[in-house]
């Protein structure tokens, strides 16, 4: 026992004690002299209540004292646990309920009017756009998620089948003019409410709302945003909530892929660029629609609709240069119009970098790397495009058209198999499975694959022909009514009809059909360096001049 020559007090010199020096209790701590902390305790204060942090004490600022000690351990024991406290409450707040991965469930359409329904998937689109800008969270994709649009199954099982910790679920209502949206974000494990809320805005606010929920979504998850996140997030790309209205319209329908519908998508644009002529995303809208509608309608003319796409596609770029879809836009008619691969590269290339999520910039590239004979190039970018859109029967057929360009049969007819599961009611994927199965000479099988699409378009007459002529005449009948155009289908594409000849070993006919498509500009003409279907022209001399006159090499 040692005795304070200040305060006449005894104390143990290995334990935390205090002495009182004009009326202030200083702390300290065990074998020292020093004060070990900084909290003093104002003694002259009534009940000793109050307490203020001041900077610790030292030895230098009592030159002419001997600090004492007194044992003060339940205070040390305190002072433990609450910091034992504070440290579990840090860990278990910041980590416990942390959640990285999200899947955006199809919000419902609760307002009883089926015209509506683009606003409830407009809000889905964009809600997981908005999302994947978040740093360090990933996000499902739109193709996922859809196949669960009408469901009613609980968060766990989502949580499980998608390995997701936590679900977004919505609801989209219209009350007049104005929109009220109900969102949830619902613990995948635990099956419980996280957070919720509930908006109700006007019409003309759908521009900006994903964004505000999105805001409210980071906040949740404790996502920490730069300034650069922050403006991503808050980035709308029209303020004529009329304009983004049908913009949403155009999107809606463009994702139906019938004929009837890219016409309306079509529509839909044109009358968005109308109201807002600075609308970026809406030229790339109608870009997209051009470079395709060759495929859906036989009126059709690709040189003509690939034109307009060029120009769509410019004016798109011109308006908006960091748009990754205006770069994907360009690149696809710098690759199908102009037959510039080197600048359909560069667009590609830039589009991924400015938005490394967007599946259709590494689909398209993949595309050209094919064309271009980089096998194993083009494989690795497909795959990218799926790990981003694993369930898009659009991403994974064009891998499988890769595929078959590389002659890897079997995997393409795997990853065909999927498309088809992933949306039964798709014609082209059809199309692609009856060319490979005509190359390994599968033909009751390319019979069945080859007939299912004039079913899905609305001719079970022509399906029911094509099976009786594969019954009567074999194969080669089969394929000589389809050459002569016996059973139409939506697109009328001379590459196509060229495949045909090139079966039944008409040699001129074939290639006259393929000078036709290089003349018409037509989407496909770029595979015809790597296209198996041809490779019993590649000898003759009109041929090889195609492929110069593409600008591939022989």
């Amino acid at each position: 026992m040692k005795r304070c020559p200040e305060c006449g007090r005894n104390y143990n010199d290995d334990s935390l004690s205090y002495c009182l020096d004009d009326g202030v209790e200083l702390l300290f701590g065990p074998g020292s002299d020093e004060p070990a902390t900084a909290l003093l305790r104002d003694t002259n204060t009534p009940n000793e209540a109050a307490t203020r942090i001041q900077p610790a004490a030292t030895a230098a600022e009592f030159p002419d004292k001997r600090v004492g000690f007194r044992p003060v351990k339940p205070l040390l024991a305190l002072a433990a646990a609450i910091a034992i406290l504070v440290v579990l409450y840090n860990f278990i707040g910041s980590n416990s309920k942390q959640i990285n991965s999200i899947a955006v469930m199809p919000f419902v359409n609760e307002s009883g009017n089926p015209e509506f329904e683009y606003v409830s998937d407009g809000v889905t689109e964009e809600l997981i756009s908005s999302l994947t800008r978040l740093p360090g969270l990933t996000v499902k994709p739109r193709s996922t998620i859809i196949r669960y649009k009408g469901q009613n199954t609980d968060a766990k099982t989502l949580g499980r089948d998608l390995s997701v910790g936590a679900i977004l679920n919505g609801s989209v209502a219209q009350r007049g003019n104005e929109v009220a949206l109900h969102v949830e974000l619902v613990d995948a494990i635990t099956d419980s409410v996280l957070w919720s809320d509930d908006y109700r805005k006007p019409l003309s606010a759908l521009t900006t709302l994903h964004n505000e929920i999105a805001r409210d979504i980071s906040d949740q998850l404790r996502a920490k945003l730069s300034r650069a996140d922050q403006q991503k997030l808050a980035r709308k790309y029209t303020d004529n909530p009329e304009a983004y209205q049908l913009y949403r319209k155009g999107r809606f329908h463009w994702n139906k892929s019938t004929n009837d519908d890219v016409h309306r998508s079509i529509e839909y644009y044109q009358q968005a660029i109308k109201l807002d002529p600075n609308y970026a995303l809406a030229y790339a809208g109608l870009a997209d629609a051009y470079m395709n509608l060759p495929g859906y309608d036989r009126t059709a003319i690709p040189r003509e609709t690939s034109a307009t796409a060029r120009a769509y596609a410019l004016k798109a770029l011109s308006l908006d240069d960091s748009l990754s879809e205006a770069h994907v836009a360009v690149g696809r008619v710098l690759m199908y119009h102009d037959h510039d691969f080197g600048g359909a590269e560069r667009e590609f290339k830039r589009a991924i970098d400015l938005d490394p999520n967007n599946a259709s910039a590494y689909s398209s590239y993949g595309g050209l790397l094919t064309a271009l004979g980089r096998r194993d190039e083009a494989g690795t970018v497909h795959k990218k495009a799926i790990e981003l859109e694993p369930e898009s029967p659009g991403i994974v057929r064009s891998y499988a058209v890769s595929l078959v360009m590389a002659r890897r049969y079997d995997e393409a007819e795997a990853q065909l198999k999927k498309a088809v599961d992933l949306e039964p009611n798709r014609a082209v994927t059809y199309y692609s499975l009856c060319s490979l199965y005509v190359l390994r000479a599968r033909h009751a099988d390319a019979i069945e694959a080859c007939s299912r699409p004039r079913e899905i378009i609305g001719n079970p007459e022509a399906a029911a022909s094509m099976r009786e002529t594969f019954a009567k005449a074999g194969f080669d009948g089969l394929v000589r009514g389809l050459a002569n155009d016996r059973w139409p289908v939506a697109g009328n594409i001379a590459y196509i009809f060229a495949t045909y000849f090139a079966i039944l070993g008409d040699k001129e006919k074939a290639i006259g059909l393929l000078e036709k498509a290089y003349g018409d500009r037509e989407g496909f003409i770029p595979m015809i360096n790597v296209d198996p279907r041809f490779d019993a022209l590649r000898n003759e001399p009109r041929f090889q001049e195609i492929v110069k006159k593409v600008g591939l090499s022989g």
